[in-house]
């Protein structure tokens, strides 16, 4: 991997800049990103890449990480992070503000009484803190799971518990109203490919978007985010992408990569296998006209959740994201440049 004192450049980066991810992207009228992690504050070379291949990133605002005690908030790294965004006039994105799997324990202890207004707060203080600076935010993440036995297929968790179904449009009108210039999201997984139990999930989330429009809730786009493996095949996505625009929102692919911990050892088959995956799959959903960004999950492979979460059977590194450890540009950025110039086309 390269060192913090870094001296060895991707190809890439010494290459026009009209050669690179941001610069094909804008082309096709796009916006391409990644999140910026803490750790990656310690290698210049990785904040060089940021800089030059980024025309978005996505800024991490967990609850758990930005308020570990209640009413004691944490900006530290939501601060790193947009301040190096807004140095490099790249637009941030807040990742995400009500999201059940990152709600720290405390939150549990709340008398029911007084969870709105623990909810409000976090929301209002957040959102309050960066606007007219994120160009959108994750409001509410992975609330549908097609296997619930609640009411709308809603997932169980704190703010179900604690508020019932409203805790949805609450977390949105208060977003809303702390900068209301900010384009609200609803981000979810595990609806691009084509299974009955993903077909599940895209009509209860459609229901539940409906069902938001129709009281005016402020929601403006859909994020989808997108880890798929390379046998994917959604052919069912393009519909579910026509009537989330049927609804007036905007598409941001919010966490794209594709797994590779069941592809041939060989480092040049799996590279292909994965860029081929990108390519098809951007092929099919940037023939939507509604969508506005791609991001991937990561830059490079050494920020991949995968690593830990689906890592190979043999030991090897895996590969899942544009650039290598060592930020040297693999297929997969030939595959998405070149599915943002069909678009363009």
């Amino acid at each position: 991997m390269a060192s913090a004192a870094g001296t060895a450049f991707s190809p890439l980066l010494l290459a026009s800049a009209d050669e690179t991810l941001k610069a094909a992207a804008a082309q096709a009228g796009l916006l391409y990103g990644s999140p910026l992690f803490p750790q990656d504050f310690r290698n210049p070379d990785l904040l060089r890449l940021y800089a030059e291949q980024t025309s978005i990133i996505t800024v991490p605002v967990y609850m758990r990480k930005t308020e570990r005690e209640r009413g004691q908030f944490d900006f530290s790294v939501a601060d790193r992070v947009s301040g190096f965004a807004r140095n490099h006039d790249i637009k941030i994105r807040g990742h995400a503000l009500v999201y059940g799997n990152a709600t720290p324990e405390w939150v549990s202890a709340v008398p029911r009484e007084q969870a709105e207004k623990v909810l409000v707060n976090h929301v209002r203080t957040l959102v309050s803190r960066y606007a007219g600076q994120m160009q959108s935010w994750d409001v509410v993440n992975e609330a549908i799971d097609q296997h619930s036995d609640q009411p709308n297929s809603l997932r169980q968790t704190v703010w179900l518990d604690l508020l019932g179904p409203d805790y949805i449009e609450l977390a949105f009108r208060t977003a809303a109203e702390a900068d209301p210039k900010a384009i609200l999201t609803y981000n979810d997984f595990g609806i691009e490919g084509d299974s009955p139990d993903q077909d599940r999930k895209r009509n209860a989330i459609l229901h539940m978007i409906e069902h938001l429009k129709k009281k005016d809730v402020p929601i403006g786009a859909m994020g989808i985010q997108s880890h798929i493996g390379p046998q994917w095949n959604g052919t069912k996505l393009a519909g579910f992408l026509d009537e989330i625009q049927k609804m007036g929102l905007q598409i941001y692919i919010t966490e794209l990569d594709v797994r590779d911990k069941d592809l041939p050892a060989n480092i040049a088959d799996r590279d292909r296998a994965v860029a081929d995956t990108y390519r098809r799959y951007l092929d099919a959903v940037l023939q939507n006209s509604a969508v506005e960004a791609v991001l991937t999950w990561g830059l490079y492979d050494g920020d991949s959740w995968l690593q830990e979460h689906q890592s190979r059977s043999d030991g090897l590194p895996i590969r899942p994201l544009p650039f290598d450890e060592d930020l040297r540009p693999k297929p997969v950025v030939k595959a998405m440049i070149q599915a943002f110039q069909s678009r363009r086309s």
